[in-house]
């Protein structure tokens, strides 16, 4: 009887073994009796064992409790929607965030929650939670900058074929906006585009390629002569620019 508790007790050790395992694992140090007064009857605890499976024992207890790494799966979610969003808003990427927004708030609270609760156990393993939480808001803006730079990057050659088009076509000179034709294949990336004359006879493409609610959008413009127009209407449209390459600004409203 000894022999099969202290069998079972080894096929556990690494998932939560305890100090009862060893002492049972040497005949030496223990007895029947004594195993009794301790543990109580072995068969009841051979049955225990039997009735809870080796999967049920969690690998991770001496690390963080089960409550707080749901938080850490549930701030990860988060931080891959936020970076994908910041890389590409969308009214989808939108509606996503708007579900997540409760969850994330709860796992702050659950956070804040069990670091009170267990940092005497747990020691710094108690701020893992909090930490994921503070990464998944605070590290989705370089991550969904540094995408974003990469989307752009991508699309660029798209982007230069629409202009090397326009740049053949006659515009009008008085500032009047004409809305280029998109071919389907441009489509899935570019949702609208417009093209003037500003003053100076430069030349200003104007890519919309996001969009969300209620009423937000961002996208790209080209400056022929590395310059924006200072006209009221076209600041009105995009009162945020940002230079991402000569020529290239990132702008949005």
């Amino acid at each position: 009887m000894l022999r099969v508790i202290a069998n079972l007790c080894k096929s556990r050790r690494g998932f939560g073994s305890t100090v009862a395992c060893d002492e049972l694992a040497d005949p030496v140090r223990s007895n029947h009796k004594e195993i009794r007064n301790l543990y109580g009857n072995p068969r009841r605890i051979i049955k225990m064992h039997m009735r809870t499976p080796a999967s049920v024992c969690w690998p991770l207890d001496f690390m963080i409790p089960k409550r707080s790494l749901v938080v850490v799966i549930a701030a990860t979610v988060c931080f891959v929607a936020l970076s994908t969003f910041k890389a590409h808003r969308s009214l989808s990427g939108q509606a996503i965030l708007f579900l997540l927004t409760p969850v994330y708030a709860s796992c702050l609270v659950v956070s804040v929650i069990e670091l009170f609760r267990g940092w005497r156990t747990y020691k710094l393993h108690a701020f893992i939670p909090l930490i994921a939480c503070a990464l998944a808001w605070y590290g989705s803006y370089p991550v969904g900058s540094l995408l974003r730079s990469w989307l752009f990057i991508h699309d660029l050659p798209r982007f230069q074929s629409i202009v090397d088009g326009v740049h053949q076509e006659s515009l009008p000179v008085d500032g009047e906006i004409k809305v280029i034709p998109i071919s389907k294949a441009d489509q899935s990336r570019i949702q609208r585009v417009f093209a003037h004359q500003a003053a100076g006879g430069t030349l200003i493409v104007e890519f919309g390629t996001e969009n969300g609610f209620p009423v937000k959008h961002s996208g790209y413009v080209y400056s022929s002569s590395g310059i924006l127009p200072s006209d009221p209407q076209f600041h009105y449209r995009w009162p945020y620019t940002d230079e991402v390459q000569p020529k290239w600004f990132r702008v949005s409203d």
